[in-house]
């Protein structure tokens, strides 16, 4: 694959929890896989330096945020898809058989002063091999 910027817009407009593969450097929908074939919903502690997922079959992609210091797996909102995630994602894919999803990940807290409903941490981008 050497068009990592189509790559990136073709990752970018499948919206969020929507899973994919890509293959030979396109996007794919992923194939039925049943329950396997969700996106897992993805959580931040408040005041927590991790983030955690509700499947174990599920990773986070870390360490293409830049945000100041932290090399995490949560992008902040104004974050995109670029060439370099692009370029990890195909890389990936030709590993082994893996599916893709974007994720908001949502915060949790135990203030019970804090906002029912919070605004998200941000978003991530889950895999999983198939």
């Amino acid at each position: 694959m050497s068009d990592f910027a189509t790559l990136a817009t073709e990752i970018d407009e499948q919206g969020f929890e929507h899973v994919f593969q890509i293959v030979d450097g396109k996007v794919t929908d992923a194939p039925d896989l049943g329950r396997k074939t969700w996106a897992p919903s993805v959580y931040h502690e408040d005041g927590a330096q991790y983030s955690w997922i509700d499947s174990a079959d599920w990773d986070l992609l870390t360490g293409y945020s830049h945000q100041d210091r932290y090399s995490g797996p949560v992008m902040h909102a104004s974050e995109g898809i670029g060439t370099a995630i692009a370029e990890e994602l195909d890389r990936l894919a030709q590993d082994a058989p893996r599916v893709f999803a974007l994720v908001v990940v949502e915060v949790l807290s135990d203030d019970p002063n804090e906002d029912e409903s919070p605004e998200p941490a941000g978003w991530a981008i889950a895999y999983r091999e198939i």
